[in-house]
C-alpha cells in the first residue's frame, strides 16, 4: 500500500466551537500549559519565588574536577582547599565517575557559596581531613547542560536558593504588587490584620517602607509653601520637611489655600499654631499635630505609573485599593489623594489626557485637574462624572479616549478638559467582567461569552464592540457554572499576549497577533491574587504576581513552577485526511520543533472521536477531557530528543480509524520551554468504512 503524508501546521489555539469536521487540523481541542507563539505552540515558561535576592534560575554553583579520591564527601560538607584556602558548600553526595576511594577514584564535586578560588593539584579537605585532589580550578556550573551529574548539581543549587527567598511579611493574601524603577513593591496586611504594610525588594530580601505624616492646614497666606521647604511650628518649634502639597480648596494667590502637607523627618510635636518657612512667618494655620500616614487593611490594589510633572525623573506610582483613598508613591514618599467625595474609596485608576481618573462606588468617576494628580478642586479643573452602574475597569483606549467598563455597560470618555469632556454610551446591554480589561493595541475584555474588543467606528461615538474570540465559550460557561470567576488579567508585550487568570489557578493566554486571537489554557497551581506586567529601567518586561501564600512570584522565569514539574499537553483535532469515511492506519508521526537538548516527549493517538469500540494507544489513569474522548499518559510512546537546536522527532504508532487525534505530552521541572511547530502523519488507506 502507498504511504501518504498528511502535514499539520500548528497554530490557532483551542477551538471548542467549530463542528468536528471543520476544526482546522493545526488547532487544538484540548491543551494545558502550552501557548501560541509566533512559530507554533510553546510550552509555557515557569515561575519562581522572588524577594530581590538571587533567584533559583540565576543562583551560582560551581564544579570542581578531582582525582586521587580517598574519602567520601557528603551534601552540606564544607570543602576547603589546603593550598588556596578557598571554600564551598557541597550540593550533593559525591559520586565517582571511575575508580574507588583507594586513591584511584575521580569525578566532579558540585558546590555553592564559593569564597576564594581553588587551584590545581591541591588537596581538598573536609574538617581538616584530605578527601580528594583537585585537577584544576573550579568552573562555573551551567544549568541543565544535559550531563547527569551537572543537572543534579544545578537542581540542588536551585532547591537551596528557593529556601532563601521569603514570603512578604504579614498575613493573608498579597494585596498588590508593582514593578517600578527596577524594584518590586509588595502590599500585604500586617500580622494583626490592622493595616497594609508596603515592602520593597532588595538584595537581602523584603524591606519595609515607613511613611511620613499628614498635616492639614485650614488657611494660608499669599506666599506658597513648596516641596522641599522645612516648615516650623511658630509656637512648638516642631519641624518637618514638606514632600507633597495638596490644595483641596482656595488658592495661595487669594490667601485662602487649604489642604494638607505630607511631611518627612518630623521632629517635635506640632500644635494649634501657625507654620513658618525660614524667615517667612504665618504661611499656614494648623489645628494640631500631624497624623501618621497608613494604608487600611484589606482591599485589592491597582496601580499605574505616570509622569504628570513634565520633567524627567518624576514618574510616580498611582494606586487605589477600594477601602481607602487613592495615593501617589515614589518608592519613598506616599501621599494620600483626597478627592472630597462622600465615600472616597476608589477601586480603579487610570490616566486620561494627563488627568488622573478614579472610579468610585455606584458608578462615580472623579477626574483630577490637568497635570495635578493631588488637586481635585473644581476651580482648578477637576471634574465629577458618572455612568450609573458599578465600574469594573478603567482602561485607556488610545491617546484621546478612556473606556469606562461596567458589568452591563461600556462608556467612552473623550475630551481634554472639564470644558469639553464627553461621555458616550457604547452599549448598555453588556459590559466587561471585573479584572479582565486590558489595553493591547485596543481595549480587550471578557464578557459572558468570550473575548471582545473596542475598535474605532463611524458609529457609537466613533467606537464599536467587536467579537474577538468565542472559541472557548464552553470552558468559560463551565467555569462560570462552577463559580470559578476571572480574578486578574495582564498583557505580555514580548509575546503579544493577553492573559486571563481565574480563581482556581487556571487561566487562558490569547495570542493577539492572529485573527481571531488564539486561546490556550494553563494551570499555574497557584491563585493569582494580583499581577503586574511592566518594563524596568532596562526596558525589559518583567511579570510578577502575588498569591494566597504570601509569596511574590516572577512569571515566565525558570523551568518549573517554583520547583514543581510543569505538566503540559496538546491534543490536536481528529483529522480525516480528506476522506472522512475511509479507514486509515498511521505508521509514523514526525514532529518538527525547536527544543533544548535532552528533551523527552511522549505521544499517543486516539481514533474515531475516541469511541468506546475503537482502539487507542493511550490508556492512562490521569485524564482530561478533550473533544469526545479522554487522554492519558501511562502508555504513551516516548520520544528521546538530543538535538541542539531544532529538528524532527519520529515515533512509530499503532491503531486505525476513520479519523485520528495526536496527543503530545511533556512533564518536567528541568527543561526549558520548547516550541512544537508542525507534524506529519504517515499513513495508508485501508478502504472504505462499513
Amino acid at each position: 500500500m502507498t504511504i501518504r503524508g498528511f502535514p499539520i501546521y500548528f497554530g490557532g489555539g483551542r477551538d471548542e466551537f467549530s463542528p468536528a469536521l471543520r476544526v482546522e487540523p493545526g488547532r487544538t481541542i484540548a491543551d494545558l500549559n502550552f501557548e501560541q507563539v509566533d512559530n507554533g505552540y510553546g510550552r509555557v515558561g515557569g515561575y519562581e519565588r522572588f524577594d530581590g535576592r538571587t533567584g533559583p534560575t540565576d543562583y551560582p554553583f560551581y564544579l570542581l574536577a578531582f582525582d586521587t579520591a580517598v574519602g567520601a564527601i557528603s551534601a552540606g560538607d564544607t570543602i576547603t582547599g589546603a593550598t588556596s584556602g578557598a571554600t564551598g558548600v557541597v550540593l550533593v553526595d559525591m559520586e565517582l565517575d571511575e575508580g574507588a576511594l583507594d586513591g584511584s577514584g575521580n569525578g566532579t564535586i558540585g558546590f555553592r557559596s564559593l569564597t576564594g578560588n581553588f587551584v590545581a593539584d591541591e588537596e581538598i579537605q573536609v574538617g581538616g581531613v584530605t578527601k580528594v585532589t583537585s585537577i584544576g580550578a573550579q568552573e562555573t556550573g551551567v544549568l541543565d547542560s544535559g550531563e547527569t551529574q551537572e543537572s543534579a548539581f544545578g537542581l540542588a543549587a536551585r532547591t537551596y536558593a528557593r529556601t532563601l527567598i521569603d514570603a512578604v511579611p504579614g498575613s493573608g493574601d498579597i494585596r498588590g504588587v508593582w514593578y517600578y524603577g527596577g524594584i518590586v513593591y509588595a502590599f500585604r496586611d500586617n500580622s494583626g490584620g490592622t493595616a497594609v504594610d508596603v515592602y520593597k525588594s532588595t538584595a537581602s530580601g523584603w524591606s519595609q517602607i515607613t511613611f511620613g505624616t499628614r498635616l492639614g492646614f485650614t488657611s494660608g497666606g499669599t506666599t506658597a509653601i513648596a516641596a522641599g521647604d522645612t516648615v516650623t511650628g511658630a509656637t512648638s518649634a516642631a519641624t518637618g520637611v514638606v514632600e507633597r502639597i495638596s490644595i483641596t480648596s482656595g488658592s495661595w494667590d487669594a490667601g485662602d489655600a487649604a489642604g494638607y502637607l505630607v511631611l518627612s523627618g518630623q521632629s517635635g510635636t506640632f500644635q494649634a499654631e501657625n507654620l513658618d518657612v525660614g524667615g517667612d512667618a504665618n504661611l499656614a494655620t494648623i489645628a494640631g499635630d500631624s497624623t501618621a500616614i497608613t494604608l487600611p487593611a484589606g482591599g485589592r490594589y491597582f496601580f499605574l505609573t505616570h509622569n504628570f510633572y513634565g520633567s524627567s525623573g518624576q514618574s510616580r506610582i498611582y494606586g487605589c485599593n477600594g477601602v481607602g483613598t487613592a495615593f501617589e508613591f515614589d518608592g519613598t514618599v506616599l501621599a494620600p489623594i483626597e478627592t472630597g467625595a462622600d465615600v472616597d474609596t476608589p477601586h480603579r485608576i487610570a490616566v486620561h489626557r494627563n488627568h488622573l481618573v478614579l472610579a468610585l462606588p455606584n458608578g462615580g468617576v472623579q477626574v483630577s485637574a490637568t497635570g495635578e494628580p493631588l488637586s481635585w478642586e473644581a476651580l482648578l479643573g477637576a471634574a465629577v462624572l458618572g455612568v450609573g452602574s458599578d465600574i469594573t475597569d478603567l482602561v485607556s483606549n488610545n491617546a484621546d479616549s478612556l473606556a469606562i467598563m461596567a458589568r452591563n455597560s461600556i462608556t467612552v470618555l473623550t475630551g481634554s478638559s472639564k470644558l469639553n469632556f464627553s461621555l458616550a454610551t457604547l452599549t448598555d446591554e453588556a459590559g466587561a467582567q471585573a479584572f479582565t480589561a486590558q489595553q493591547i493595541g485596543t481595549v480587550v475584555y471578557l464578557d459572558n461569552r468570550g473575548l471582545r474588543g473596542i475598535a474605532a467606528s463611524e458609529y457609537y461615538g466613533n467606537f464599536s464592540m467587536e467579537a474577538l474570540s468565542f472559541d472557548i465559550r464552553e470552558t468559560l460557561s463551565r467555569k462560570a457554572g462552577a463559580g470559578i470567576d476571572p480574578i486578574a488579567s495582564a498583557i505580555v508585550r514580548t509575546k503579544n499576549q493577553y492573559r486571563l487568570f481565574f480563581s482556581d489557578g487556571t487561566g487562558f493566554s490569547f495570542y493577539m497577533n492572529s485573527s481571531p486571537p488564539s486561546p490556550m489554557e494553563f494551570d499555574l497551581g497557584k491563585v493569582v491574587k494580583c499581577i503586574c506586567s511592566a518594563e524596568g529601567p532596562d526596558q525589559m518586561e518583567r511579570i510578577f504576581f502575588g498569591s494566597t501564600d504570601g509569596y511574590i512570584y516572577e512569571l515566565d522565569k525558570g523551568k518549573s513552577f517554583d520547583g514543581e514539574e510543569i505538566e503540559a499537553f496538546v491534543q490536536l483535532p481528529y483529522v480525516h485526511m480528506g476522506n472522512p469515511r475511509y479507514l486509515k492506519r498511521p505508521k509514523k508521526v514526525i514532529l518538527e520543533l525547536v527544543a533544548p537538548p535532552f528533551l523527552t516527549l511522549n505521544m499517543a493517538m486516539e481514533y474515531d472521536y475516541s469511541g468506546a469500540e475503537q482502539y487507542t494507544t493511550a490508556k492512562g489513569e490521569a485524564t482530561a477531557q478533550g473533544g469526545g474522548g479522554f487522554w492519558g499518559r501511562d502508555d504513551f510512546s516516548a520520544f528521546f530528543w538530543s538535538a541542539a537546536v531544532e529538528g524532527q522527532l519520529e515515533a512509530d504508532v499503532e491503531g486505525q480509524g476513520k479519523n485520528m487525534s495526536v496527543i503530545i505530552y511533556s512533564v518536567s521541572a528541568t527543561v526549558s520551554s520548547f516550541v512544537l511547530q508542525s507534524a506529519i502523519i504517515d499513513y495508508y488507506v485501508r478502504g472504505r468504512a462499513r
